[in-house]
């Protein structure tokens, strides 16, 4: 951010930059998940799915309302995306927000998000990583002013460029 002053003699100067972090309002915790990062184009693909812990009531968060922008997948090269507020993707029943990217739209990606149950679940699919997939995985999520996130170590699986979160 920048700042300066304005009066009727005109404006100040503006202050050097400055960055400021605000603190998480959510947070999330991993539950099951996969990376596939393949060396056929279009093959790329991540599903995450965890719990969400928010400092207001999670039956407050409202996504088809106020909207959700996600960034999850390696921490090298994550896939980000907005589900867009009154986004007329959004089906919603029983405090459970469902959207899917639309049709023809790279990377395909389905979110959902209960409220009820407090978990989410994104699978993203037919996309490439912009650079090769590894072993540090990171998932940001912001419902309206609400926000969180999490970095991890992911494992190695059998098949190159396979990942899964460590088990519990």
């Amino acid at each position: 951010y920048k700042v300066r002053a304005l009066a009727v003699q005109g404006p100040s100067a503006f202050t050097p930059p400055v960055t400021v972090t605000t603190a998480a309002t959510m947070t999330l915790t991993t539950t099951a998940g996969k990376i596939a990062d393949s060396s056929k184009p279009r093959k790329d693909s991540v599903t995450w799915t965890g719990s969400i812990a928010s400092r207001v009531s999670a039956s407050a968060l409202d996504p088809a309302v106020a909207g959700a922008r996600m960034q999850v997948g390696p921490r090298s090269a994550p896939i980000a995306f907005v589900a867009g507020a009154a986004d007329p993707a959004w089906k919603v029943k029983k405090g459970k927000f469902s959207w899917k990217s639309g049709k023809g739209v790279v990377p395909k990606v389905a979110l959902t998000i209960d409220t009820v149950k407090n978990t989410v679940k994104v699978t993203a699919t037919t996309m490439d990583f912009a650079s090769p997939a590894d072993t540090s995985f990171r998932v940001l999520l912001a419902i309206g002013d609400d926000s969180g996130g999490s970095t991890e170590t992911w494992m190695a699986l059998r098949g190159a460029g396979q990942f899964a979160p460590p088990k519990p």
